[in-house]
């Protein structure tokens, strides 16, 4: 059997093919070859006129010769017929059976394009019923994303008008605490000053200011008691959240923290300091902003200094 196995080796035995010369081992590789559904040479071979021409045979006079010459070539030209007649009805044969083979390879193929664009179809139908599925997603996605950005920034306005009414509030509150606490010490004040003006021996501490300024002040006490009236004046002015704190140094380095307290318009004020024990002989006044904690007035006992 005839071993052909590439393209190139079976397309050349196509015109042979053809023209009915290849030999019967080439026919049958062409065959196979060609039921696969080569599409290169099935179009070549549909090009090409199928079957061996047949050139027409001269007329020759032949001596009209009774006897076995005669006979002999009439059955000369039976065997020729005979043989042309089998060749063309095994060409025929060949050919239908080719023929038939590339039919069966063309409608096979044409069935698996059909199914294969059925399949498509199909496919795309779904991509595009994804693809409106996830627009629609995307839109509600956007709307519920607005939504939450108008939310917040509406939270964010409640918020600050909150904060801003929260610190309303709050100095409000300060305010009055200032103004009941300031009350409240004025009571004590008075108890505190009596107590210490009706006792023999009470002493006067002047309270000076550090930077100059014109504010001033002056400390009650006595040595045996343990209440301290401090008189501020001229004090200036504070912010909003802020006050003035008395502290008191005593013997040891201890330090005692009065009330914090907010001066009237004209900046005067009177604080009661109540201490554990008396102070002793030794200790120290000073008057400081709350915040940031700087010194405005300070004054010493005669015996400290």
């Amino acid at each position: 059997m005839l071993d052909l196995v590439t393209h190139e080796e079976l397309h050349a035995l196509l015109p042979a093919y053809a023209a009915g010369t290849a030999s019967a081992d080439e026919a049958l590789a062409m065959r196979r070859h060609l039921a696969t559904g080569c599409p290169q040479c099935l179009g070549d071979l549909f090009r090409r006129p199928v079957g061996m021409p047949r050139v027409p045979p001269e007329r020759t006079s032949l001596p009209v010769r009774p006897g076995v010459g005669w006979l002999v070539g009439l059955g000369l030209v039976a065997v020729l017929l005979g043989f042309a007649t089998t060749w063309l009805v095994a060409a025929w044969r060949t050919d239908a059976g080719t023929t038939g083979a590339l039919l069966g390879t063309l409608r096979a193929q044409l069935e698996r394009g059909q199914e294969e664009r059925a399949r498509l179809a199909g496919r795309a139908d779904a991509l595009e019923r994804e693809l409106d599925q996830a627009r629609a997603e995307q839109q509600e996605r956007a709307a519920e994303s607005a939504a939450a950005a108008s939310a917040r920034e509406q939270a964010e306005r409640d918020l600050a008008a909150a904060q801003e009414r929260i610190a309303t509030l709050t100095r409000g509150v300060q305010r009055r605490d200032g103004e009941i606490d300031r009350l409240l010490s004025g009571v004590d004040d008075v108890h505190a000053l009596r107590e210490l003006i009706t006792t023999p021996g009470v002493r006067l501490i002047p309270l000076v200011a550090d930077a100059g300024g014109g504010a001033r002040g002056h400390v009650l006490w006595h040595p045996e008691r343990a209440v301290l009236v401090v008189a501020l004046f001229d004090l200036p002015s504070l912010p909003d959240g802020a006050a003035y704190r008395v502290r008191t140094r005593v013997e040891g380095g201890r330090d005692v923290d009065g009330p914090a307290v907010r001066p009237g318009a004209d900046g005067d004020t009177v604080v009661t300091m109540r201490l554990r024990q008396p102070p002793g002989p030794a200790f120290e006044v000073t008057v400081e902003r709350d915040p940031p904690g700087d010194r405005v007035l300070a004054g010493r006992s005669a015996a400290s200094s």
